[in-house]
């Protein structure tokens, strides 16, 4: 059966990044592990990553969270400003997430 997501999926992968991530994905309108790796390789590749694998691991993370930081950065001004903002981001996100599963679970 075909997925209707996954071929426009493919067609960007193929044509924004070909061989940069180390492979293609043919565009069957299949889902796939290849289809998914290449999704996996592409912002590895965006973060700098000279070698992207298969895997998202805490070297992309790290990469992920540097490329999240400069981007507020040229939003947001300054490194300090950016800083506290991502802060007070995580920490709000933090507390809805302690505070609303329990509230959930017994409405």
């Amino acid at each position: 059966m075909a997925d209707e997501m996954a071929l426009p999926a493919q067609e960007f992968v193929n044509a924004t990044y070909g061989t940069r991530i180390g492979m293609t994905v043919e565009e069957d309108e299949q889902t796939s592990w290849n289809a998914m790796h290449s999704l996996t390789r592409a912002p590895q590749r965006e973060s700098g990553i000279s070698s992207p694998s298969n895997s998202f691991g805490p070297g992309t993370m790290s990469a992920s969270e540097a490329d999240t930081e400069k981007a507020l950065v040229r939003c947001q001004g300054t490194t300090a400003d950016a800083k506290t903002e991502e802060r007070k981001r995580r920490g709000l996100y933090r507390t809805f997430a302690k505070y609303h599963a329990p509230m959930r679970e017994h409405a």
